[in-house]
């Protein structure tokens, strides 16, 4: 997707990268940027040192992009987020280097492994009744694994202070906000004082979320690889952590878009995540604070369309404009 995020490196640029990360002897460079990203830009990168090797290198946005709020030094957080999962039983990639001084290139940037497979959304329609149910279940063991990662402040993962708060009512209170900020800025159209009261008006629900926890908030088909194997497909990598925050667990039961729509009605999800977090279970103030999480995921994807072109900005923006009114009457009742 072309975004005006987007940082684009020449090839004599990538080349000095991976001799600085790899050694000076590195050979035979070869770079192709990655389509489907939405924010940063990636490199698929093949070297010789002395024999082939692949890599992906992931670079931030360039200084004078217009950003959102909470996307400030967001290649940091994915950073972070993989030291953090580092050893966990979770199929993420290796992070292999990173520089955020700027001193090489005008953006942060970091090299992880390679991963084998696609994407789920490429072979979606391939996989089997049986097969999804089993890959439903490894996802669930996977989701529940970064939720035993814990901090000891609510929002995003960042080097400013002014982003992390004691409680999880006035983090979400302050992430809607801003994003609400972003969407003034950019002249969306949108309900902001009916949005704005209905997040005022939930804080006693937000404030029973007591602990801390890593949420992906970005869990979605394109995000999770799959490989074919003994005759099925199998989860062979989990990346893209960039939007990651601490927050309340049931945040990540609604980003994990055309793997499934409804927590509620995925047994084996549920078995999967009970698999390491036996006492799961849930209620019905989970499902409300779940609405909120949607709207606030929807309005991201309203406002961040100010970047795209027009043909895919125009119908995804209406689009989206229709699914906070509709979660907004559903939330008000």
């Amino acid at each position: 997707m072309d975004s005006l995020t987007k940082s684009r490196l020449t090839p004599e640029q990538i080349e000095d990268l991976v001799k600085l990360n790899f050694g000076d002897e590195c050979r035979n460079v070869q770079s192709e940027e990655l389509k489907g990203g939405m924010m940063n830009a990636a490199y698929k990168i093949t070297y010789e040192n002395p024999c082939a090797q692949q890599v992906i290198l992931k670079v931030s946005s360039p200084p004078s992009a217009k950003l959102l709020r909470y996307e400030k030094d967001i290649l940091r957080t994915e950073v972070r987020v993989y030291q953090a999962l580092a050893g966990r039983n979770i199929p993420t990639p290796e992070l292999l280097g990173y520089d955020f001084s700027r001193k090489y290139v005008d953006c942060d940037y970091f090299f992880m492994s390679f991963l084998d497979g696609t994407g789920w959304d490429t072979v979606r329609d391939k996989i089997s009744a049986e097969n999804r149910a089993k890959l439903l279940y490894q996802l669930g063991l996977y989701q529940a694994e970064i939720h035993r990662v814990y901090s000891d402040s609510f929002g995003y993962i960042k080097d400013d202070p002014s982003f992390l708060y004691p409680s999880w009512a006035e983090a979400f209170t302050s992430m809607v906000g801003d994003i609400l900020l972003d969407g003034m800025d950019h002249g969306i159209d949108l309900p902001y004082d009916e949005v704005k009261k209905t997040i005022l008006n939930s804080r006693d629900l937000l404030n029973q979320v007591e602990k801390p926890t890593l949420v992906d908030f970005d869990l979605w088909v394109a995000n999770v690889f799959l490989v074919f194997k003994d005759g099925e497909y199998k989860i062979s990598g989990i990346f893209d952590f960039e939007r990651a925050y601490f927050g309340d667990p049931c945040a990540d039961f609604t980003a994990s878009f055309f793997i499934y729509n409804d927590i509620n009605s995925e047994p084996e999800f549920q078995r999967g995540y009970r698999s390491v977090k036996p006492d799961f279970q849930i209620s019905e103030n989970d499902n409300q604070r779940m609405d909120l999480y949607r709207l606030y995921m929807d309005l991201i994807l309203a406002i961040e369309t100010y970047r795209f072109p027009e043909d895919y900005a125009v119908p995804t923006r209406l689009h989206y404009l229709k699914e906070i009114k509709k979660l907004l009457a559903k939330i008000s009742k």
